[in-house]
């Protein structure tokens, strides 16, 4: 072979890709890509958790325009509906507020397919789709203290009519919080119920009825990533929907356990719940406290401090 062959052979072979260099590139494509990828879905839920933590503000501000009205902060539960139907009108939505309240003093509590989605009361980061049948819900539950059952609910939002015979505790005004409005929690993120088993939306059932919030809080706190398939009862509707309902385990939560851990009824008993903080955020919930700042608490926070922050009065502890 003449030298002019062996030159075009050897600038053909030179400035060619073998395939373990191809395999690289397109690995290393293949990862930039998922880098890119993951950066730009973090910076998404960064803005959804900044959207999502102005939302739960602004529900402070409509609260505390409703205690700068009333002297009072709003009802968890009253015969009107909760807190969110009382703050209405301090969200600009008077005319369905009095709609609610008509329709409420007729004695019809729904559910009610009309009820309309209201987008300052459900945080973005929760894509849980709406259910049919008036299922419009929220992600803001209000605190109705440490565990109703062994604390008589003390936190601020709480019942004003009868569930039972200790039930009616409201209403609460700011000299009733003697831990301070910057030491107590008012409202956090909840899950929305959206009819599926998901661990976190649902209010499961425990097995038996327990007297000791320590032994009610870990049975709850064990129930199996897939309950269903163990044998676990639960309430798929009812975790935020819909928004008008004011009953612990719809739109109240307690401190009975950590956030983003199961809510759990104690047996079958309704309104006697470890009803619990939860978001899709990444290790933890925003939650807003009395003096209405906004704070992001993990999913690791001290159990002990956890529920003192549930508590108006103090000594709650266990």
């Amino acid at each position: 072979m003449g030298s002019a062959g062996r030159e075009r052979r050897n600038t053909l072979k030179c400035g060619g890709l073998t395939l373990i260099e191809l395999l690289i590139a397109i690995t290393i494509v293949g990862i930039l890509a998922s880098l890119l990828l993951m950066s730009v879905q973090a910076a998404r839920e960064s803005g959804r958790r900044g959207q999502c933590a102005s939302h739960i503000r602004q529900v402070g501000l409509a609260i505390a325009a409703y205690e700068s009205t009333y002297r009072v902060f709003p009802p968890g539960l009253s015969e009107h509906g909760g807190f969110h139907v009382a703050i209405l009108p301090f969200l600009e939505q008077d005319q369905l507020h009095d709609q609610l309240i008509t329709r409420f003093q007729a004695g019809n509590y729904g559910p009610f397919a009309e009820l309309p989605r209201i987008p300052v009361l459900q945080c973005p980061s929760d894509g849980a789709i709406a259910m049919e049948g008036g299922g419009a819900g929220t992600n803001y539950a209000g605190n109705c203290g440490v565990w109703g059952h062994d604390s008589d609910w003390d936190g601020v939002l709480v019942y004003w009519v009868h569930y039972s015979n200790t039930d009616e505790v409201g209403p609460v005004r700011l000299a009733d919080v003697l831990d301070g409005l910057s030491n107590t929690c008012a409202v956090t993120e909840i899950l929305r119920a959206n009819g599926t088993p998901d661990r976190l939306r649902v209010n499961w059932n425990t097995p038996q009825t327990f007297k000791d919030i320590d032994a009610f809080a870990e049975r709850c706190r064990t129930v199996p990533p897939h309950p269903e398939q163990y044998g676990w009862k639960g309430n798929r509707f009812a975790r935020g929907v819909p928004w008008t309902d004011g009953n612990v385990g719809y739109t109240l939560y307690d401190h009975v356990l950590r956030p983003n851990q199961p809510s759990c009824y104690n047996g079958s008993g309704v309104g006697d719940a470890a009803s619990t903080a939860a978001s899709q955020h990444k290790g933890g919930a925003n939650v807003l406290f009395a003096d209405w700042r906004v704070e992001f608490y993990s999913d690791d926070v001290d159990l002990r401090v956890w529920r003192s922050l549930a508590s108006r009065a103090g000594g709650e502890a266990k």
